[in-house]
């Protein structure tokens, strides 16, 4: 893209001292209850293998706030119980980070 400045019109950028307004970012406004959540995490049946698999993933997103695409590239090797940690390898930004699974999740 050829500026005037490139083109020689203008000795210099007559924009290049502006301040650009940044967007505000809001929080989410729809976030459960304590108890809205307590709800959701008791519903897979923990009899069934496919609704322990169901529980230990909704907890998972509960007690870490990881992204969808974060959790399906989660490993087990990723998982530190002794620490009682997750390391979250691509994350928001590309970002590494290591979080807390709390002692829930990691029952």
């Amino acid at each position: 893209m050829t500026t005037l400045v490139h083109q020689r019109y203008l000795l210099a950028n007559p924009a290049s001292e502006l301040v650009i307004p940044r967007r505000i970012k809001h929080l989410p406004r729809d976030v459960l209850s304590a108890e809205e959540a307590e709800r959701v995490l008791s519903r897979p049946d923990l009899t069934d293998p496919l609704g322990l698999r169901d529980r230990v993933i909704l907890k998972t997103f509960y007690a870490t706030a990881i992204r969808r695409v974060g959790f399906v590239r989660l490993r087990l090797s990723d998982l530190d119980l002794g620490r009682v940690a997750a390391l979250i390898r691509e994350g928001k930004g590309g970002q590494q980070r290591a979080v807390p699974l709390g002692e829930r999740c990691q029952a």
